[in-house]
């Protein structure tokens, strides 16, 4: 059995601390693989009154410079507001920085304010 750890980054009510926020997410994921977790995923939102995490991928960059062996993964990037290759080029410049340690999950959205201009 595998584990992982999820991290949404909410900071009610409106993301004032956001990066406070990642901060403490970039000290659970080093926490959780001292612990023996397997991987930690992070997702996206935009225009979020919680102050959701808008780049996921950037966070998981920066959890994978700073671990060894925890897989790092998105949980889920929102594809149809990217271009896919965009994407595909991003997660594949993560996976050769990680080392092979990158877990791409993608969804269609279900949030309006995701999807607001």
């Amino acid at each position: 059995m595998k584990f992982g750890l999820y991290s949404s980054i909410a900071n009610p009510p409106r993301g004032e601390h956001l990066d406070r926020c990642i901060d403490e997410a970039i000290a659970e994921a080093q926490l959780a693989e001292a612990s023996g977790f397997d991987s930690c995923f992070f997702g996206e939102h935009h225009q979020d009154r919680d102050g959701f995490l808008p780049s996921p991928l950037i966070v998981a960059t920066a959890v994978a410079a700073r671990t060894t062996r925890l897989r790092v993964g998105t949980s889920v990037i929102l594809l149809p507001l990217h271009h896919p290759v965009r994407v595909a080029e991003d997660v594949i410049t993560l996976d050769l920085v990680s080392r092979g340690r990158v877990v791409l999950g993608v969804g269609i959205g279900y949030q309006p304010a995701d999807f607001r201009a």
